[in-house]
Protein backbone atom coordinates (compact mmCIF):
# COMPACT_ATOMS: atom_id res chain seq x y z
CA UNK A 1 0.00 0.00 0.00
CA UNK A 2 1.34 3.69 -0.50
CA UNK A 3 -0.56 7.13 0.03
CA UNK A 4 0.60 10.49 -0.50
CA UNK A 5 2.29 12.88 2.48
CA UNK A 6 0.66 15.65 3.58
CA UNK A 7 3.65 17.95 3.13
CA UNK A 8 5.64 17.33 0.88
CA UNK A 9 3.20 14.44 -1.44
CA UNK A 10 5.41 11.81 -2.36
CA UNK A 11 4.56 8.50 -2.13
CA UNK A 12 4.77 6.85 1.42
CA UNK A 13 5.35 2.80 1.22
CA UNK A 14 3.36 0.59 3.63
CA UNK A 15 3.78 -2.36 1.88
CA UNK A 16 3.78 -4.30 5.52
CA UNK A 17 0.72 -6.41 6.98
CA UNK A 18 0.56 -4.21 9.88
CA UNK A 19 -0.44 -1.12 7.75
CA UNK A 20 -3.46 -3.34 6.90
CA UNK A 21 -5.78 -2.27 9.76
CA UNK A 22 -3.30 0.65 11.79
CA UNK A 23 -3.94 3.07 13.75
CA UNK A 24 -0.81 5.27 14.66
CA UNK A 25 2.25 7.10 13.45
CA UNK A 26 4.14 7.11 10.37
CA UNK A 27 6.91 9.24 9.38
CA UNK A 28 7.86 10.60 5.40
CA UNK A 29 11.17 9.63 5.03
CA UNK A 30 11.46 12.42 2.28
CA UNK A 31 10.18 15.39 4.08
CA UNK A 32 10.78 13.91 7.74
CA UNK A 33 7.13 15.13 8.46
CA UNK A 34 5.35 12.63 11.16
CA UNK A 35 1.74 11.81 10.55
CA UNK A 36 -1.10 9.63 12.50
CA UNK A 37 -3.03 7.71 10.05
CA UNK A 38 -5.82 4.95 10.38
CA UNK A 39 -6.43 2.20 7.91
CA UNK A 40 -9.06 -0.36 7.91
CA UNK A 41 -8.74 -3.21 5.68
CA UNK A 42 -6.26 -1.06 3.15
CA UNK A 43 -8.15 2.00 2.94
CA UNK A 44 -6.93 5.22 4.22
CA UNK A 45 -9.40 6.42 7.01
CA UNK A 46 -7.84 9.85 8.10
CA UNK A 47 -4.32 11.51 7.66
CA UNK A 48 -3.50 13.97 10.31
CA UNK A 49 -0.07 16.35 11.04
CA UNK A 50 0.97 14.41 14.53
CA UNK A 51 -0.85 16.70 17.01
CA UNK A 52 -3.15 18.56 14.75
CA UNK A 53 -6.69 17.89 13.41
CA UNK A 54 -7.29 15.46 10.71
CA UNK A 55 -6.91 16.48 6.82
CA UNK A 56 -8.13 13.77 5.19
CA UNK A 57 -10.83 11.86 6.27
CA UNK A 58 -13.30 8.74 5.34
CA UNK A 59 -12.45 6.18 2.97
CA UNK A 60 -9.77 7.86 0.66
CA UNK A 61 -7.66 5.47 -1.65
CA UNK A 62 -4.16 5.24 -0.57
CA UNK A 63 -2.86 6.19 -3.10
CA UNK A 64 -6.03 8.14 -5.58
CA UNK A 65 -3.51 9.73 -7.99
CA UNK A 66 -3.30 6.60 -9.12
CA UNK A 67 -6.88 6.15 -10.13
CA UNK A 68 -6.26 9.54 -11.89
CA UNK A 69 -7.40 11.89 -9.54
CA UNK A 70 -5.25 13.93 -7.29
CA UNK A 71 -5.50 14.16 -3.26
CA UNK A 72 -7.48 17.14 -2.29
CA UNK A 73 -5.99 18.34 0.80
Amino acid sequence: MNMTCIACRRNVNLDHVVFENYEGPVKCFSCGIMMEIKTVGGVLGSVAPQGGESVLKGGAAMCPERRGASPSL
